[in-house]
């Protein structure tokens, strides 16, 4: 997963925030883990996924102008309280390269199988290529 910073630009939503810790009340998507299979948090089936019941929100109002930082490995959602425009920008590093690698491949497996090699390729060597220069401290 990567870090995302969460900009409101005008008006105000809520952001629902769950620690990492244990990942597995979150029912993590076979072959996406960046993806809960619970895909409702305010009416989960508790009895499809009963881990869940633990989870512990910690709800932020984010509000015009406001930016929220939002940690690597952080499962979150947004619910606009009024009409609203945000921006969220995620960040990519050596620590989250392959979980980026894996949801590229599933969304090209789905939509452009015979592209997904080539893909891989590419970004198999741009991310060596990456990860040498954040260990050398150096950036582009």
């Amino acid at each position: 997963m990567s870090s995302c910073v969460h900009y409101t630009i005008v008006w105000r939503e809520r952001i629902y925030g769950y620690s990492t810790r244990p990942n597995a009340l979150f029912i993590p998507t076979p072959g996406n883990t960046w993806v809960s299979q619970v895909n409702d948090i305010w009416n989960p089936d508790l009895e499809k996924y009963p881990l869940f019941a633990k989870a512990t929100p910690v709800s932020f109002v984010v509000g015009p102008g406001e930016t929220l930082f939002i940690p690597c490995g952080w499962w979150h959602t947004a619910r606009s309280l009024t009409p609203t425009i945000s921006v969220a920008l995620d960040s990519l590093n050596a620590s989250n390269w392959k979980n980026f690698m894996n949801e590229v491949d599933m969304n090209m497996q789905k939509h452009r199988p015979k592209l997904a090699k080539v893909v891989q390729g590419y970004l198999s060597i741009a991310g060596s290529l990456l990860g040498g220069l954040e260990k050398a401290g150096m950036k582009l």
